[in-house]
């Protein structure tokens, strides 16, 4: 069984990316995160490497599956702090004040595959996904996906836009203006009924989120984007067009089936229900 502490610092540094995230979580500095993961790595004989800001490992997984296990059996009987991933706007809105006994991972997080990938191989403990919609039809037994939020998700742009105030909007009124998008995969079902409308036009390769890749490219007043409640929230100057996307955010914890009437899974729960409840309010 790997030392705990080396564990630790393989899984923060695949959770959160870098060094610097992973030694703000943990009592370690940098280099010795740094030396901790690879010297892990290099004993189970796996490969460690990075890949557009993101750690992967590759090789026989089984060994560190296992050790993955008693890790976060320790987490679960009260023993260290649990691990919460979030997206990059759920994290802000809905996650800023979870639990004590939980760590939130990076607020910038937008790989979904990545996050499930974490949550199945118990890097981390739950995943308050932003976009359920996105997630495979089938997720499969061993998880459980507890819906808290839906709401339309709406066509923006910037309040000096030529559509803005316009009304009846059609594609073909869309379709002339560049559209935010992504390159990856990662929201697949969006990403096609939004390619039906002429919108996701100008993707663009991004590993984390960025204002200025995403809602901040309206401010050239010609880009099109898209913003859920959360995000028009946190972006007044966004302003919503006459198009209805028949798109919505769904926004739900999802944690491994073995795990979800785990009091301190039923904790977390009940502290993002009181945050969803704040955002219903507004």
């Amino acid at each position: 069984m790997p030392p705990p502490a080396q564990l630790e610092a393989l899984d923060s540094l695949l959770w959160l990316g870098n060094g610097h995230q992973a030694a703000k979580i943990t009592s370690q500095s940098q280099p010795t995160i740094s030396r901790w993961a690879h010297h892990l790595a290099k004993h189970l004989n796996l490969g460690l490497r990075k890949v557009w800001g993101e750690w992967y490992v590759n090789g026989n997984l089984a060994p560190l599956g296992q050790a993955r296990e008693s890790d976060q059996s320790s987490r679960f009987e009260g023993r260290k702090s649990m691990r919460l991933e979030a997206g990059a706007i759920s994290s802000r809105l809905l996650a800023d004040s979870h639990p004590r006994a939980w760590i939130l991972g990076r607020p910038d997080a937008i790989n979904q595959p990545r996050s499930l990938t974490l949550l199945r191989q118990r890097v981390v403990d739950a995943w308050l996904c932003t976009s359920a919609f996105d997630l495979p039809d089938d997720p499969g037994p061993d998880l459980t996906v507890i819906e808290l939020f839906r709401a339309p998700i709406l066509l923006v742009a910037s309040r000096q836009h030529p559509l803005a105030g316009q009304s009846n909007l059609a594609p073909a009124d869309l379709s002339r203006f560049p559209s935010v998008g992504l390159t990856a995969n990662w929201y697949p079902k969006s990403a096609s009924q939004l390619k039906r409308y002429g919108l996701w036009r100008n993707p663009r390769h991004i590993s984390h989120y960025r204002s200025q890749h995403w809602e901040g490219r309206t401010g050239d007043g010609h880009t099109l984007a898209y913003a859920s409640p959360c995000m028009m929230a946190l972006n007044p100057d966004l302003c919503p067009l006459d198009f209805d996307l028949q798109l919505e955010q769904s926004i739900a914890l999802v944690v491994r089936q073995e795990h979800a009437d785990h009091p301190r899974i039923q904790e977390l729960l009940d502290n993002i229900q009181r945050r969803v409840g704040l955002l219903r309010s507004r």
